[in-house]
C-alpha cells in the first residue's frame, strides 16, 4: 500500500509540473510572436488609470471610468492562463473602457492586422474601435439583431455580421478578428473558439469621428462593453488560420489538470482507507 501511495505521489508531482508549464502556455504564444503590438492580460483588480501592456512594446493603456474584476474560464475550476480560479479578468458591466496610448494607436491604425480576445458577452456591446476615416478605422461590435452576430465594420458605412447567436451563452470564449485591407466584404475574417464564422447579415452603420482607440467602447466612449474580457491581444499582421488554431489550443488546459485533480482525489481516499 505504501508502494501505490508513493507512486500516487510521484505521479500527482508529475502532472503538478505539466499543469504548470500548460498554465504560462498562452501568454508564452503570444509573447513567443514578433508581430504583437500590445498584449493586455487584464489581471488583477483594475486600477486606475494604467492598464500594463505585456508585451515589451510599452505600450500601456488606461482605464476609464469604473472596471471591476472578475474570475474567466472556459471550463470549471480552470483558466487559460491558469489551472485554477486564481485567472482574473476585466468585467466591464457596461461601466469602464480602455483607451490606448498614442504608440499603440499609431501601431493599431493599420489595414492589416489582427484582434484577440477572451470575451464574455452579456449583451450589446462594442468590443473594440479604432481610428476615424483616415485611420483606417476599425470596429468589433456584438449586437442582437434577429440573433447576436458579431458584426465587423471598416469605416466604409457597411457591416457585416458573422455567427448566429454568436457569443450569446453568457460563457468565455475566444474571439478573434483579422483584417487585410479596407473592404469589410472580403477582408476581414471572424474566429471563435478557433472556428471561423460564415457571414450571416449585411448591414450598414457608421463610427466615431474621434481619432482613439478603445476596448470596450466606440472611440468616443459610447456603447461600452457588457461583458467581460480578458488576454486582449492586437498583431500588426493577419493570422493565419492555423495562427488563430494555434492560439485557441493554446488557451485550454490540457487534459493534465483535470487528471491531476482525480489523482489527487484518488490519493485522498487511499489515504484515508489506511487511517
Amino acid at each position: 500500500m505504501r508502494r501505490i501511495t508513493n507512486m500516487l505521489l510521484v505521479v500527482s508531482v508529475v502532472l503538478l509540473v505539466a499543469a504548470t508549464v500548460q498554465a504560462s502556455t498562452y501568454s508564452t504564444e503570444v509573447l513567443g510572436r514578433s508581430d504583437v503590438i500590445a498584449y493586455y492580460q487584464l489581471e488583477g483588480k483594475p486600477t486606475l488609470p494604467t492598464v500594463p501592456d505585456s508585451s515589451t512594446n510599452g505600450n500601456d493603456a488606461a482605464q476609464n471610468d469604473i472596471i471591476y474584476r472578475s474570475i474567466a474560464g472556459p471550463r470549471p475550476a480552470t483558466g487559460w492562463d491558469g489551472f485554477d480560479a486564481t485567472n482574473e479578468s476585466y468585467d466591464f458591466r457596461g461601466g469602464g473602457d480602455i483607451s490606448l496610448g498614442a504608440s499603440a494607436q499609431a501601431a493599431s491604425e493599420l489595414s492589416t492586422m489582427t484582434f484577440s480576445a477572451m470575451v464574455r458577452m452579456d449583451g450589446n456591446s462594442v468590443i473594440y474601435e479604432a481610428g476615424t476615416g483616415t485611420d483606417n478605422p476599425f470596429q468589433i461590435q456584438h449586437w442582437n439583431n434577429s440573433g447576436y452576430k458579431i458584426y465587423i465594420k471598416l469605416g466604409d458605412g457597411s457591416a457585416r455580421g458573422f455567427g448566429q447567436n454568436a457569443l450569446s451563452d453568457a460563457e468565455w470564449h475566444h474571439l478573434v478578428v483579422t483584417r487585410d485591407g479596407t473592404n469589410v466584404l472580403t477582408d476581414v475574417a471572424v474566429y471563435v473558439d478557433g472556428v471561423a464564422m460564415s457571414q450571416t447579415a449585411l448591414g450598414t452603420g457608421g463610427m466615431s469621428t474621434t481619432d482613439a482607440i478603445r476596448i470596450g467602447a466606440r472611440a468616443d466612449g459610447s456603447q461600452r462593453a457588457d461583458g467581460g474580457m480578458d488576454e486582449v491581444a492586437l498583431f500588426n499582421t493577419e493570422l493565419s488560420a492555423s495562427d488563430v488554431t494555434d492560439l485557441y489550443n493554446a488557451a485550454i488546459p490540457e487534459p493534465a489538470t483535470m487528471t491531476l485533480l482525480g489523482v489527487g482525489g484518488l490519493l485522498a481516499l487511499v489515504r484515508r482507507r489506511r487511517k
